[in-house]
C-alpha cells in the first residue's frame, strides 16, 4: 500500500501555532533597530557613528521621526524611508554627504518633502568641486556627473591596462621571433659547418 503523502508544514503547525508565527513577524518589524533608541513612533540613530553600510536597512512602520544626525553618513540606501508611510521628519545633519549619484536617492526624497525648512541647511562634504553646496540646491546632472567623470576614469585606466598588456604580448612575440630568427640562423651556420668537415674528411675518389 502506497505511503500518503507528508502534509503542507502549514496545516501541521496548526491555526494556533500559524497566528504565534504572524505576532513574531509583526514583533521583528517593529522592533527597536539595532543601535537605536526608540520611544513611540520616535526612532534615535544618532550619534552611533553609523555608515550607509551599518546603517538599519528598516525601520517600525508606524515610524514618525527618525534620527540620524552625527554619524558618519556619506549617503544612504535607495528605499530607506519608503516603506514608512506616517514618517513626517528626519534629522540629517553632522553627516559628511558625499553628493555624488550615491545620494541621488536622499536628493529626490528631500525634494519630495512639504516640509524642506529642516533640511535647508544640509552641505555636501565631497566632491571637492561641490564641497559646501547645499544639498537642496543641487541639479540632478551635478550628482550623475561626478558619477560619470568617476565612471570615465576607471573606464580610461582599463583601457591603459589592456593597451600595457597587449604592448606585453607584442613585445613577447618580437622576442620569440627574434630567439627563433636566431636559432635558424645558427642551425643553417651548423648544417654548412658540418658539410664543409665532411668535404674535408671525404677522400677524393680514385
Amino acid at each position: 500500500v502506497g505511503s500518503l503523502s507528508s502534509p503542507v508544514p502549514g496545516l501541521l503547525l496548526g491555526p494556533r501555532a500559524l497566528g504565534l508565527l504572524l505576532l513574531a513577524s509583526i514583533h521583528r518589524a517593529s522592533a527597536c533597530p539595532p543601535r537605536c533608541r526608540c520611544a513611540g513612533d520616535l526612532v534615535d540613530c544618532g550619534h552611533q557613528h553609523l555608515t550607509a553600510a551599518s546603517l538599519p536597512r528598516a525601520f517600525p512602520p508606524s515610524t514618525t521621526e527618525v534620527i540620524l544626525q552625527a554619524n558618519n553618513l556619506s549617503s544612504l540606501p535607495t528605499g530607506l524611508f519608503d516603506g514608512l508611510p506616517l514618517l513626517r521628519l528626519v534629522h540629517l545633519g553632522a553627516n559628511p554627504w558625499h553628493c555624488d549619484c550615491r545620494l541621488f536617492y536622499l536628493w529626490a526624497w528631500l525634494g519630495a518633502q512639504q516640509n524642506r525648512r529642516a533640511y535647508r541647511d544640509l552641505r555636501c562634504s565631497g566632491p571637492p568641486q561641490l564641497r559646501g553646496r547645499l544639498l537642496l540646491y543641487l541639479g540632478p546632472e551635478e550628482l550623475q556627473a561626478t558619477c560619470r567623470v568617476a565612471g570615465c576614469s576607471r573606464e580610461l585606466g582599463a583601457q591603459l591596462a589592456l593597451l600595457c598588456l597587449l604592448l606585453f604580448q607584442a613585445l613577447l612575440l618580437l622576442l620569440l621571433l627574434l630567439r627563433l630568427r636566431r636559432y635558424r640562423a645558427l642551425t643553417h651556420k651548423a648544417r654548412l659547418t658540418t658539410q664543409d668537415l665532411l668535404l674535408q674528411t671525404t677522400p677524393p675518389a680514385d
